[in-house]
Parts: C-alpha cells; structure tokens; sequence
C-alpha cells in the first residue's frame, strides 16, 4: 500500500518522531475522528487511542474558572459532532461522564 511507504518513509527521517498506522480499506482513524465505510454511506465516531489517558484539567487547577467551566459543555459538544450513529454517540456520552467523575 502506498499509505505504508509513506509511513515507512516518514520514520527514516532523523527527527525524534515516529508515526504509526493502522490502514484499513474499512477504516481510517483521523485525528479524534474514526470514518467506517458503511452500507451505501460513510460512518463517523470520535476516536481515541487505546493507551489513551484520562487527562482532564482538574477542577481545582489553576486555570481559569471559565476555561474549567467550559470543558464539559466543550467535550460533550465534540462526542456528538464527530458521531453518525445514536448507539455509538449515547455510549461515548456515558464515557465521557465517567471521566468527568474519575
């Protein structure tokens, strides 16, 4: 695949970055964003890493109050922008919950 070269080319640059993929004719994961071809229709749901950690700002940090007061209506706005199918989007809603209150 001419994705996998590109990759592969990209790593042998002398930067201290690596990439890594994961190419599917099915899916491709983007972003925060994951586009699955569907029956007659792309699908979308938002995306993240398995090794993805829980790094929401803290209440009591020192940012702003604004800033923390905006980040859940923020988060929650981003799982139902970046979701096609209901199930999906009402799953990662609970989520997201779960991560508010950990």
């Amino acid at each position: 695949m001419e994705a996998n070269k590109m990759v592969e080319n990209l790593n042998q640059l002398p930067v201290p970055i690596r990439l890594t993929a994961h190419i599917s004719p099915e899916k491709v994961q983007y972003l925060d964003v994951e586009l699955t071809v569907g029956i007659n229709k792309i699908e979308y749901s938002l995306y993240t890493k398995m090794m993805d950690r829980n790094t929401l700002l803290h209440a009591n940090s020192a940012h702003p109050q604004s800033l923390i007061k905006s980040l859940p209506k923020a988060q929650y706005l981003r799982v139902m922008k970046n979701n096609s199918d209901e199930t999906i989007k009402e799953r990662q809603l609970s989520e997201m919950t779960e991560k508010f209150w950990r």
